[in-house]
Parts: structure tokens; C-alpha cells; sequence
């Protein structure tokens, strides 16, 4: 009888042992696959962001790139948006101009610039929210493209995870449970002196950062109107400011 409960005992044992390394080792390997999924996205986001700037850099242009001028733009449209102002490199490729057509330079400006202003906005919903597009596997599905709001969310809920896995599934605290099935090893290492305090080294060795959200390496745009709200303040803003800025403009209307 004691055979036999001894032979279960070390079979529970293993199996406990087994299931508390793979509870250990599952856990840090699917934090690392999360991060590694979460790391891609922020690349495709990146590309995503690309396309802003393009679209941004054309409206800065025919907004004579002056940061006043810039502003007094988005003030008028009642956006709060200091990143549309600054986070347009000078070098920043440009969207594809509109081919557009009006019996006069003031009218052919507002034109353009009211346009523009509509790819900005609609590049700044995708980048901030996504659009559905087809799945690609003949199913009919269609998934949502990667986009700011949810990647901050999700990294948001990955450094809980990380978190809860360094403090609760930390290597050293795995090691004291292992130690605690085995009391014959417990005992040895305490009189060898390697006691629990031994391997708290390895927590730091094995810490998971916590992963770097987007923060100020992207850009923080608020959401836009639709052009269509906001079409009269931008033909009213371009007729203001080529009454102000009539050699300027005119001169960027010749050249495009």
C-alpha cells in the first residue's frame, strides 16, 4: 500500500511540476509572440502614418508652409491639432495634387484648398480608426486594417500582462514552489546555504520590459470634420487670406 501511494504521490508530483513549467514557460512565450505581433503592427501603422503626411505636406504648401497661417487654419475649422502643424518634415514627399478649375485664382484656391483638406481628413480616419477592407480568403470577411486608437489600447492591456507575468509568474517565485514539492531538496539546499534568496538574481535577468506604446513617435491628430461640415469656414478662410496673401498665393497657383 505504501508502494503504491508512494508511486502516486511522485506521479502527482510530475504532473504538478509539468503543469507549473508549462504555465511558466506558455506564459512568457505568448507574452513574446504578443509583443513580437504588436512590434509588426506598429511598423504597418507606420506606413499608415506615411500616407498623413503626404496629404498633410500638399495642405502645408498651399498654406505657404507658415505656421501661422497653419494654425489660423485648423483655429478656424475649431480643430485643437498642434501635430498638423509641426510633424510635417520639409522634406515630406507630397499627395497627388487636384487637377481643379475655376473662372478665378481666388476661387481656384479655396477649391484646392477645400479638397486637400477632405484627403486630409479622410487619411487621418484610417490612420486613427481604420477602414473594413476584405479578408482576401474568399470568405466574404472583412477585417478592420491597423490603426492608432486600437494600438493603444492593446499595448495599454499588454503592459498589464507583462505586469501580472513579472509578478506573479516570476522565476523566482516559480523555483520556490518547485522547491516546496520536493522537501528532501529544500533541505539540502538550506543546509548548502542556497536558499530563495540565491535566485532572486534571475528575476531581473528574465524582467519583461514593458513595451513602448506609441506615444510621441507617431502622430497625436485629433479627429477631423468631414469636408463637407466644414466647407463654408474653408472657402471664407481662403478668400480671408487671399485678400491678405494675394502675390504669395497667386505666385504658388503659378507654379503648380
Amino acid at each position: 500500500m505504501s508502494s503504491q501511494f508512494d508511486d502516486f504521490a511522485d506521479g502527482l508530483m510530475k504532473e504538478t511540476l509539468s503543469e507549473a513549467a508549462e504555465n511558466f514557460f506558455g506564459a512568457r512565450k505568448r507574452l513574446e509572440d504578443e509583443i513580437h505581433d504588436f512590434e509588426q503592427a506598429k511598423e504597418r501603422l507606420r506606413k499608415v502614418e506615411r500616407n498623413v503626411l503626404r496629404e498633410l505636406a500638399l495642405l502645408h504648401e498651399l498654406l505657404l508652409n507658415d505656421e501661422e497661417m497653419i494654425h489660423k487654419f485648423f483655429d478656424a475649422l475649431g480643430v485643437n491639432a498642434p501635430h498638423l502643424v509641426h510633424m510635417v518634415p520639409e522634406d515630406s514627399p507630397r499627395g497627388e495634387r487636384h487637377a481643379v478649375f475655376a473662372l478665378t485664382r481666388a476661387g481656384r484656391y479655396a477649391r484646392m484648398l477645400s479638397l486637400t483638406y477632405g484627403d486630409v481628413q479622410q487619411a487621418v480616419e484610417r490612420y486613427l480608426h481604420g477602414e473594413y477592407i476584405n479578408a482576401g480568403d474568399g470568405s466574404g470577411r472583412k477585417h478592420i486594417t491597423v490603426n492608432y486608437n486600437h494600438l493603444q489600447k492593446q499595448c495599454e492591456a499588454l503592459n498589464r500582462e507583462v505586469r501580472l507575468v513579472n509578478e506573479s509568474q516570476s522565476p523566482s517565485t516559480t523555483l520556490a514552489f518547485v522547491r516546496h514539492m520536493d522537501p528532501e531538496l529544500e533541505r539540502r539546499e538550506e543546509l548548502s546555504g542556497a536558499v530563495l534568496n540565491g535566485y532572486t538574481g534571475i528575476d531581473k535577468d528574465m524582467h519583461f520590459p514593458e513595451v513602448e506604446c506609441l506615444g510621441m513617435h507617431f502622430l497625436a491628430s485629433p479627429d477631423l470634420p468631414p469636408r463637407k461640415n466644414v466647407n463654408g469656414k474653408i472657402q471664407r478662410f481662403a478668400k480671408k487670406m487671399y485678400g491678405e496673401k494675394n502675390e504669395e498665393i497667386s505666385a504658388l497657383l503659378s507654379a503648380l
